[in-house]
């Protein structure tokens, strides 16, 4: 009896104690068990390219990006033109575009001083018989060139517009004041200074388009001068050669070569220059052209 005792006493206690064995590679893969690998007709993506695309915007948009300025209202490119007793506000591309030569004026809101650019020859350039005193109808001619680039920047145009002329201040003087010999004299020589003015060689320059417009104006001046007739005061101080219609038609002439351009606008100006001379005159150009003395 106390044999078989303890032999069931030691089988009890085998049979209590765990087993620890450990599980395989086999067991561990199917005791969590993945979901159907796919077959290939089904795509394991279903998002459209758009809405793939949209997510990569929304994820790079929180990435470091170089900073940008935030915009703001910057101010035109204006040049302060100053004149005796005057300053204007002109564009500043607008005068570099109509005034090739102004280009060389100093930049970054420096003053420009019209005057101080032609330098101190500018009034010998104009004939002293027509001009016993340059410095007034300088001072004028630069005055109406520059309001009128004033008023076109106001404007916001880029040049001067075709259906208005750049000269409308004086053909509105001399359309309500047609008879007047002293503000015919007094047109006609602002008119031979601003050609002074926008000469190419010694002056601020001259667009093609100023040059139409210019051109335009000395048409329409010269049958006005007309009424001067042969006994009238010419455009000179005095009497004289130079007096009279032949030598407007001449001092025209000299002054629209200063700012002639071969296009078809002017040729048919310097025509209607030309016609304007007697058979004399006609001769005596061509001799002085030919001789290269123009």
């Amino acid at each position: 009896m106390i044999i078989i005792t303890s032999v069931s006493i030691s089988i009890s206690i085998r049979t209590r104690t765990p087993s620890y064995r450990p599980l395989s590679a086999h067991v561990w893969r199917n005791r969590y068990p993945r979901a159907p690998t796919p077959s290939p007709a089904q795509p394991r993506f279903t998002r459209s390219r758009s809405t793939i695309t949209s997510m990569t915007d929304r994820t790079t948009a929180f990435r470091s990006r170089p900073l940008t300025p935030t915009p703001t209202p910057t101010r035109r490119a204006l040049t302060t033109v100053v004149l005796p007793n005057r300053r204007f506000l002109v564009s500043r591309p607008l005068m570099d575009h109509l005034l090739p030569r102004a280009a060389n004026a100093p930049h970054h809101g420096a003053p420009f001083s019209p005057i101080a650019f032609l330098g101190p020859t500018a009034p010998a350039r104009l004939p002293p018989h027509l001009f016993p005193d340059p410095i007034p109808p300088l001072t004028d001619a630069l005055t109406l060139l520059f309001e009128r680039l004033e008023r076109i920047s106001r404007e916001e145009d880029a040049a001067p517009s075709s259906s208005h002329s750049f000269f409308d201040g004086l053909e509105f003087r001399l359309d309500n004041v047609r008879d007047q010999p002293r503000v015919l004299v007094e047109t006609f020589r602002v008119a031979f200074a601003l050609c002074v003015v926008l000469d190419m060689d010694g002056g601020l320059g001259c667009a093609d388009e100023l040059a139409a417009h210019l051109g335009r104006f000395l048409a329409r001046l010269l049958p006005r001068l007309y009424v001067l007739g042969g006994d009238g005061p010419g455009p000179g101080p005095g009497p004289g050669p130079e007096g009279g219609v032949s030598g407007a038609v001449c001092g025209a002439l000299l002054g629209y070569a200063k700012v002639f351009r071969e296009t078809g606008e002017c040729l048919e100006v310097l025509g209607a220059l030309w016609d304007g001379l007697d058979a004399g005159e006609r001769v005596m150009w061509m001799a002085l052209g030919r001789l290269g003395l123009l």
